[in-house]
């Protein structure tokens, strides 16, 4: 018979990530791999077990600015209750003018901390979005908001692509 045909195939089975429930947890947790291998659904499902408060951010593109990013976190924080947000966002946007990146992301984790319940995580979903040699670096994001994190809040970064945090 004439046409094109398409061989009906079994979706391939994805193992669970042997000992994830097991990670000696740290304040900054990195998890990478092919996207046909990353279960969202299942680390999302672990995640909430294991935190009291989960704050999701799902990057894009636009978020490899600077600017972009500290608007879409900004954005996610100030949803959160108890979140004073215009005065947030006026702090925040001061800092960025004056090319403080580092003084922004660490009010966004001063933010994070006084309105989450611990144990909390931020999960960052396709950080592969962010463009570590823009200005500034991605991993400048991280240390300025790991050193306002206190015990019990973590940062966990989600993508299919290695990340290295300089």
């Amino acid at each position: 018979m004439a046409g094109s045909y398409a061989i009906a195939a079994p979706a391939r089975h994805m193992l669970p990530w042997p000992g994830l429930e097991h990670i000696g947890w740290a304040s900054v947790v990195v998890f990478s791999a092919p996207w046909d291998f990353l279960m969202l659904g299942g680390l999302a499902a672990l995640l909430r077990q294991r935190y009291t408060d989960l704050v999701w951010v799902r990057l894009t593109a636009q978020d490899g600015d600077p600017g972009q990013l500290l608007l879409t976190l900004l954005g996610a924080l100030t949803r959160l209750d108890g979140v004073q947000s215009a005065e947030i966002w006026r702090m925040a946007t001061h800092w960025a003018r004056r090319g403080e990146w580092r003084q922004s992301y660490r009010l966004l984790g001063e933010v994070l901390n006084a309105a989450v319940a611990r144990p909390a995580a931020l999960v960052l979903e396709d950080t592969e979005q962010l463009d570590s040699s823009r200005s500034p670096p991605f991993s400048l994001l991280v240390r300025s908001l790991k050193c306002t994190a206190q015990d019990g809040l973590d940062i966990i970064l989600v993508g299919c692509a290695p990340m290295a945090l300089r």
